[in-house]
């Protein structure tokens, strides 16, 4: 009878394992991304025109979420690439060897400031790079009478009381990377004390970094902090709003590919990595983003000249080993006053 019992538990637990996951045919991977739905849908048309015998199943979330996933996941990876995810979020999933060490054929065409160089062959390569900026809806600041920040020290100023809206720095990569600059910037006490004093102008968080430029640009309220191509294309259809480089310093971010650490990686997988990092796919990328990888990239449209000298200072391995603990401090100090 006992025999009996263990057997049907086995089997219960076997069943309840089988809900949980889908046995993916050998031609279907899975891509874990954060990129905008709009570009992800664009991309993956082009891929799958080149290689239409790969079946695709991509997942989309926030930096936050999908960090969290490739983590809970570890032991049991369901992803196969991680696709233009921000490094600072990679580099955590890194440390607990969740990525796989591989070099793309086009590597010696992309700068070597924006991969892995810590090993002889890296575990992740950056595709392109983005910044935080401060959007401004003209029209309601004119309307309320305030001025128009030129720098992120400004939004510390009462004036701006509840006329502010950023992404949520746990949940979003735009937040996330805002938080890191300030406290990297100014120095932790410092930058402390100047996040506390533009959440008290704070009128809420999203959890998404294209969010708070998107409800500026209805009026909801003066000024959304966003990134720098989402604004920028806002600002083309929409007059009133001013996409704003600020003078003390952009905070940026770099977007990285990946190969997920399994023991057993598809060549399918690693089509679509060489794919995702070749010269071709890159230039795609300028369509969303700011500055790609490749040697020698300009700037894209409408952004300053000087843009390069303007990035803030920003060490990504900083970024990432601090990641839980700037997370806790920002639940105690910041969340729970709103």
């Amino acid at each position: 009878m006992k025999k009996i019992c263990i057997l049907i538990v086995i089997c219960i637990v076997l069943m309840i394992s089988s809900l949980g996951y889908t046995k993916m045919k050998d031609n279907e991977i899975t891509i874990y991304t954060t990129q905008e739905s709009e570009d992800v849908e664009a991309l993956v048309k082009d891929f799958e025109s080149k290689y239409p015998d790969i079946k695709l199943n991509v997942i989309k979330g926030a930096t936050g979420e999908i960090t969290a996933k490739l983590l809970l996941e570890n032991g049991n990876p369901q992803a196969d690439v991680v696709w233009n995810v921000a490094t600072s979020g990679l580099l955590v999933l890194d440390a607990v060897d969740g990525l796989a060490p591989y070099a793309p054929p086009t590597l010696d065409k992309i700068d070597s400031k924006y991969y892995d160089t810590k090993r002889e062959v890296p575990t992740w390569v950056g595709t392109n790079i983005w910044t935080g900026v401060i959007t401004v809806n003209t029209e309601e600041a004119k309307k309320k009478g305030l001025p128009i920040p030129e720098t992120y020290e400004e939004l510390a100023n009462p004036i701006y009381k509840n006329e502010i809206v950023m992404p949520d720095p746990i949940a979003s990569g735009t937040g996330y990377l805002m938080v890191n600059s300030w406290l990297q910037s100014k120095g932790e006490e410092a930058g402390w004390d100047y996040i506390k004093k533009i959440n008290d102008n704070m009128k809420f968080y999203t959890t998404s970094g294209s969010a708070p430029a998107k409800s500026t640009a209805i009026g909801e309220q003066v000024i959304g902090l966003s990134f720098d191509k989402n604004s920028l294309k806002i600002e083309k259809d929409v007059p009133q709003i001013k996409t704003i480089f600020a003078k003390d310093g952009l905070p940026y971010e770099i977007d990285a590919c990946a190969l997920v650490n399994k023991k057993e990686i598809k060549e399918e997988a690693k089509i679509f990595y060489d794919w995702a990092t070749s010269e071709e796919t890159i230039e795609k990328y300028k369509n969303s983003r700011t500055l790609i990888t490749l040697k020698g990239a300009e700037p894209a449209e409408g952004i300053p000249n000087n843009f390069k000298e303007m990035l803030s200072n920003n060490d990504l391995y900083w970024a990432a080993e601090n990641k839980n603990r700037i997370s806790l401090e920002w639940n105690q100090k910041i969340k729970g006053s709103k």
